[in-house]
């Protein structure tokens, strides 16, 4: 995770899956260190996505509109060509679901870019 700093990645605790070869094993690694390892890489990677994300302050990126966000109704998001989450401020109502538009990236978290649409 270290030398490749996946955007994201969808990280989950091991638990035997039927058909694989593992299934057959014993599983001796007690519960509590599954767990530990699990918030290990979470850690890790909400490390890796915010430097990432922060690399993409003061960049245009092109996203499809997708909807209004779920916290305040003025704002909207969508996602770019690489689904990176991009929140934006529409409450000029210039922009419609399914529109392509340019967005300046502005703040960011792990998870989403905040921005300017630039009409």
């Amino acid at each position: 995770m270290r030398n490749v700093r996946y955007s994201n990645a969808f990280m989950f605790r091991y638990s035997p899956r039927e058909g694989t070869k593992s299934f057959k094993e014993n599983d001796d690694v007690p519960e509590e260190e599954k767990i530990r390892r699990l918030n290990e890489i979470i850690h890790l990677q909400n490390k890796i996505s915010t430097e990432e994300n922060a690399k993409e302050i003061g960049k245009e990126v092109e996203i499809l509109v997708e909807g209004t966000s779920k916290k305040r109704e003025n704002e909207w998001l969508g996602k770019t060509k690489n689904y990176k989450l991009v929140i934006f401020d529409n409450s000029n109502k210039k922009t419609n679901i399914g529109d392509l538009i340019n967005v300046e990236i502005t703040k960011t978290t792990s998870a989403t870019l905040f921005g300017q649409a630039k009409y």
